[in-house]
């Protein structure tokens, strides 16, 4: 009994477990801050004295969390139940997701494109204007519509050194490199389905235009369909033509055997020199 208690778990068992923990975590923080964000009203967070007077539906604890997002990183905090809710979907049903490594990948992309958010829509005023009572806690209530990341990295950092045009054009950058990092996709995979998705499209544009009935435009697609193939043939003969090629260089096993001298029965000059009879001139005959 005590043995099967305490038996060790195999690794490819515990590391699913605790993938699939994770994930539920995940989705569990995902509700958490839709929930708190969705229902978040500005004056929760000066009525906690009285639970009745609370709108958010997580209560004291939800009013001030969506309370700090909101102040510190604006409208982006919008996206932090969407994000979650792709790292929980993605440790149960991708093997193999890292979701640390996402993790990481995501909050720098959530931070890069609040600064973006800062430096291409809209300016510290219209923060100010457009949420009063949210802002009122602070004497400054002018914190820009990426909250006060946006303002104090994206405005006065980076804004008042490279310019607008030159933060839009790095934090945009920066913000595709770390979501297309924090998505884990593979390069090849991306353009291998964006082929197939143009080809699918294609396709439907050719079904629609032979179902038309007029004879130009059935002829024309006929007419397109092979030209495609005929590029495809060329395509796949110029491939094993080069390889073909590849295979028949100097210098490779295959071409050194065939340019070898064909020698006698039984190994010649080896057995020759093996035996040390002398007839290693004659061994080759």
């Amino acid at each position: 009994m005590h043995k099967l208690l305490f038996t060790k778990m195999p690794k490819q068992e515990k590391n699913a477990l605790s993938r699939e923990l994770v994930g539920t975590l995940y989705l569990s923080l995902s509700i958490i801050l839709a929930c708190s964000l969705f229902s978040y009203f500005p004056k929760d967070v000066h009525s906690t004295e009285s639970l009745a007077g609370v709108h958010n539906w997580f209560g004291i604890f939800g009013a001030y969390l969506a309370f700090g997002l909101y102040s510190a990183l604006g409208w982006a905090s919008n996206l932090l139940p969407l994000l979650a809710l792709y790292l929980g979907g993605a440790c149960l049903f991708r093997r193999q997701f890292s979701a640390k490594q996402s993790a990481l990948w995501v909050l720098g992309f959530v931070l890069v494109f609040t600064c973006l958010l800062q430096v291409s829509f809209s300016g510290p005023t219209d923060w100010g204007m457009n949420n009063k009572n949210l802002a009122t806690r602070w004497d400054n209530p002018t914190r820009g519509i990426a909250g006060m990341w946006g303002l104090y990295i994206g405005t006065n950092l980076f804004q008042s050194v490279f310019g607008r045009i030159g933060s839009v054009i790095t934090f945009g950058l920066a913000s595709g490199i770390c979501f297309f990092m924090a998505m884990q996709m593979q390069p090849q995979a991306v353009y291998e389905w964006t082929l197939e998705l143009f080809r699918q499209r294609k396709l439907q544009k050719r079904a629609q235009a032979l179902r038309s009935g007029d004879i130009k435009t059935v002829l024309r697609t006929r007419e397109e369909e092979i030209v495609e193939r005929q590029r495809l043939i060329e395509r796949e003969l110029s491939r094993r033509g080069k390889k073909n090629a590849h295979g028949k260089r100097p210098g490779t096993r295959r071409g050194a055997r065939a340019g070898a001298r064909p020698r006698g029965r039984g190994g010649g000059i080896a057995f020759s020199r093996i035996h040390g009879d002398g007839r290693e001139g004659k061994a080759g005959i």
